[in-house]
């Protein structure tokens, strides 16, 4: 499995979303140079060009998967290049969802998270800093995994200031993930905004690719997902198998929106202005917009598109 190099020079990165916020709102992150060099970088090299094959936003052949079954991929549309975990800690990580999948989806977030520390050697937490309730339980439960957030280039500052936030308060490593390429040399390669022309292709290379080999050296992750987020993830167990033979933890699937905010009240958590602004599902500034009162919390992601997921749970 390939091991990502670390690029301690950081790109700067402005901003060119077009949504109804001011000018001064959506003004370039100045600091943003500041953040990256206080911090490494993993920087990724492969497979940013090899686009999703078979990979379906939308897909919900998984229904019917709680209840303790797993869900397995035999990761014949894992098209990233790199990142595959060997055979012997696949089988392993198979026996611990086969042996524990049903007493875990009648268990908390907390005794979840307590479970991966106590049962897998090195893990991954992924944040989206949407908020920060992984991180807070990672701390309490898993103080050893690291951190990891998917620094696409195309973030609100917004979110880059919550990153920021969770690096200060949390001892938990937090490890920044930026893809192969900067907004530049993007648009210069694949014509300007390819997120607009190919969100699909966009996600892939500045979300996926990274993700995958990042993880490389992990043989299990912890996720965000819920269940309540959209039709494609109501039936996401707590633990998967992904593409690459992967443990894929989901310790806050069974929440609601609402347990999310308590918890956020409950524990002082660091919290995203956005999501009281009209955003209360937040991706990359060009690919997600303010959501009117009763819609549905992800239309505002990919608006006009049929896209429904960046490809990092498909």
């Amino acid at each position: 499995m390939p091991t990502p190099t670390t690029d301690h020079g950081g790109h700067v990165s402005t901003t060119d979303a077009s949504d109804s916020r001011s000018a001064a709102e959506t003004a370039p992150d100045t600091r943003r140079s500041e953040r990256i060099a206080q911090t490494s970088i993993v920087r990724h090299t492969r497979g940013i060009e090899k686009p999703i094959v078979g990979a379906r936003d939308g897909d919900t052949s998984d229904e019917g998967t709680t209840g303790g079954d797993v869900r397995v991929d035999d990761g014949s549309d894992n098209q990233a290049g790199g990142g595959n975990v060997d055979n012997d800690y696949r089988a392993e990580m198979l026996n611990l969802a086969l042996d524990y999948s049903a007493e875990l989806e009648k268990a908390s977030a907390e005794e979840i998270m307590q479970w991966a520390n106590d049962h897998i050697p090195k893990l991954a937490v992924t944040l989206s800093m949407q908020d920060t309730v992984l991180a807070d339980l990672a701390e309490k439960y898993a103080p050893v995994a690291d951190l990891v957030f998917l620094d696409t280039g195309y973030h609100f500052a917004e979110t880059l200031d919550v990153a920021d936030a969770v690096e200060k308060r949390y001892s938990n490593r937090l490890i920044r993930v930026v893809p192969h390429l900067t907004r530049r040399e993007q648009d210069q390669r694949y014509g300007k905004d390819l997120y607009a022309t190919d969100p699909t292709h966009c996600c892939h290379m500045r979300k996926v690719v990274p993700l995958q080999e990042t993880l490389a050296d992990y043989p299990a992750w912890v996720t965000g997902l819920k269940r309540v987020d959209a039709p494609t993830r109501a039936h996401t167990p707590v633990l998967e198998i992904d593409k690459a033979g992967r443990l894929k933890i989901n310790p806050i699937i069974s929440w609601t929106d609402g347990d999310v905010e308590n918890y956020i009240v409950e524990h002082d958590l660091i919290r995203h202005p956005l999501t009281t602004q009209g955003y209360p599902s937040i991706g990359c500034e060009t690919c997600t917009a303010r959501v009117q009162a009763g819609e549905d919390p992800r239309s505002g992601r990919w608006q006009g598109k049929e896209k429904t997921e960046c490809g990092l749970h498909v």
